[in-house]
Parts: structure tokens; C-alpha cells; sequence
């Protein structure tokens, strides 16, 4: 869960926004699913589409300022992991580009998630953060 929220517009045609890099499901038995190709990729497809529901809720309280792009967009997603072990930069951002560029398109930022309204997508480690593990998102209209 991410601890601390942030969204902004920074200048025209470019908004930030975090994301979690982990969902929690179930009511009486509580389980932290980490975002990760390779674990999501194994989940239960009911798992696997409630995991991907509660990640499109969440950044849905942070879309309501997000502007709707008119222009192709590029993203930037920076992982800031809560621990020294080593990763996979694009495991990570491969299902949370997958999820949240869906959410864009479910809440009408933009159009399509094709290739025409996104020609760029970049990974990057943004280090260690132990109190609040996250994935820092950068949108800009190119």
C-alpha cells in the first residue's frame, strides 16, 4: 500500500502520480501480492483479475486531477524497492505499465493503449525506500 500519495501537474502536457507495488486481497485472510511478471503471471486468473481490479481502484483516487491527453504520451515508471535484493527492473514495470495504462484508457485520460498513443515507455531503478516502496509514474505529451 503506498504510504503517501502524490500527484501533480507539474507543467502543461506532464503529470506525476505513485503507484503501489504491492495489493493486498481477502477479507479474513490477507494477502500481499507482489507486482511482478513472473508472480502475477502464475496467479489463478480470478486472483490474478481481482489483483489487477483493486490496483485500477486505487489509482483511480489518483487520476481525478490527471488531465486527458489528447497527444501521444510517453511514461516513465521509477521502482523504488523496499530492500537491497536484486530485481528485475522490467518484471516490475512490465505489469504495472500493463495495469495502469489500462486504467488510463477505463477512466478516458486517453484513448487507446496502442503503440500510436504510446510510443514510449521507460524503466527505471529509483533506489531504496524502505518506509514507502513504490513506482514513481511521469506522463508527458510528446
Amino acid at each position: 500500500m503506498i504510504q503517501q500519495q502524490r500527484t501533480e501537474i507539474t507543467r502543461v502536457g506532464e503529470f506525476r502520480l505513485s503507484l503501489p507495488l504491492y495489493i493486498t486481497t481477502g477479507v479474513r485472510k490477507k494477502v500481499t501480492h507482489y507486482l511482478n511478471f513472473n508472480r502475477v503471471l502464475g496467479m489463478h486468473f480470478q486472483v490474478r483479475n481481482q489483483v489487477k481490479r483493486l490496483f485500477t481502484e486505487q489509482v483511480l483516487t489518483q487520476l481525478y486531477d490527471c488531465p486527458k491527453f489528447e497527444n501521444q504520451i510517453k511514461i516513465t515508471y521509477t521502482v523504488y524497492k523496499p530492500s537491497r535484493r536484486r530485481y528485475d527492473v522490467m518484471n516490475v514495470v512490465a505489469i504495472i505499465d500493463k495495469f495502469f495504462q489500462d486504467a488510463l484508457v477505463v477512466h478516458g485520460k486517453i484513448e487507446d493503449d496502442d503503440y500510436k498513443v504510446v510510443p514510449m515507455v521507460t524503466g527505471i531503478h529509483g533506489g531504496i525506500d524502505k518506509e514507502n516502496a513504490r513506482v514513481d509514474v511521469l506522463i508527458e505529451e510528446v
